[in-house]
């Protein structure tokens, strides 16, 4: 199976969808560590793929958010996403294909999620250039703090900064709002609390 990039949705709906995919593989698992995922990070990672599985389903990765690869990390994968084993798969979750370097996305056969899909990036422009009490004002009145509505803006914003060299000018904003997403991956979370203290910091 060629390696997979799903976009599209929300956050939530990404990450279920490529679950679906792997299942039954022997699964590793990509996460950001202190906001990015690291070339140090795959390079540990790499060896083990080509290492033939007793699963006769094979290997999978999984790497949910995967804008959150530095570039070197990004690099570093793309022989084996070109040429990956018989047996192994990966899947990738983004918002957007563009947040990733062109050529990952020109390896992965891409395949939009259908659901609920980003608030207009001019919108996300808006808010960004925005003093931190306008923000709050216009966040509660065009966005509301729906969960799913939340997650949908992040993604706006990630689209609206248009990928690796804007990500890398926006290094603490992006962080900060990496660590919201995955705090409200937590239920009990109070979405008001988070978004708020979120847009107060930019």
């Amino acid at each position: 199976m060629p390696s997979i990039l799903l976009h599209g949705a929300d956050p939530t709906t990404r990450e279920e969808k490529a679950s679906e995919i792997l299942k039954d593989r022997q699964l590793h698992r990509l996460d950001a560590d202190r906001g990015r995922i690291k070339i140090a990070q795959v390079i540990e990672l790499l060896p083990h793929l080509y290492i033939k599985p007793q699963s006769r389903a094979g290997r999978g990765v999984l790497i949910v958010e995967a804008q959150q690869m530095t570039q070197e990390a990004q690099s570093a994968l793309l022989k084996t996403l070109e040429e990956p084993p018989t047996f192994l798969t990966f899947v990738l979750t983004v918002p957007h294909p563009k947040l990733l370097l062109p050529t990952v996305v020109s390896r992965c056969l891409i395949k939009g999620i259908k659901g609920r899909g980003m608030l207009q990036t001019t919108f996300a422009a808006k808010i960004i250039s925005a003093s931190p009490a306008r923000r709050l004002e216009m966040f509660e009145k065009e966005v509301g703090y729906g969960l799913a509505d939340t997650l949908s803006f992040f993604d706006s914003v990630e689209a609206h900064l248009a990928g690796p060299k804007s990500i890398r000018l926006e290094t603490q904003k992006i962080k900060k709002m990496w660590e919201a997403k995955k705090m409200l991956r937590d239920q009990s979370t109070n979405v008001k609390l988070v978004v708020d203290q979120l847009l107060i910091s930019w």
